[in-house]
C-alpha cells in the first residue's frame, strides 16, 4: 500500500491511494487505486496490472495516466 499526495504551498490538491490486490502470474500483479481531489470532491477508482520489477515510479505514472484518461472521458 502507498499514497501519493500533491500539495501546492502546503494545501492538498489531490492524493492517490494504491494497494496490491493479487498476483496474476510471476512478477505481474493487479493493483487497486483511488484518486481523490478534495477541492471538487471527485473520486476516481480503478485497477491496473503492473510488473513489480518495473518499480513504483512506473506504477505511479501508469495510474496517473489512467486517471487523466478517465477525467477526459467525463467531460
Amino acid at each position: 500500500m502507498f499514497t501519493v499526495e500533491t500539495k501546492i504551498s502546503g494545501t492538498l490538491i489531490n492524493y492517490t491511494y494504491c494497494r496490491n490486490c493479487e498476483q496474476i502470474e510471476g512478477d505481474l500483479y493487479r493493483y487497486y487505486y483511488e484518486h481523490y481531489s478534495p477541492e471538487n470532491g471527485k473520486l476516481i477508482k480503478g485497477d491496473i496490472k503492473h510488473n513489480r520489477s518495473d518499480g513504483i515510479n512506473k506504477l505511479i505514472v501508469k495510474i496517473l495516466k489512467k486517471v487523466l484518461t478517465k477525467e477526459k472521458g467525463e467531460k
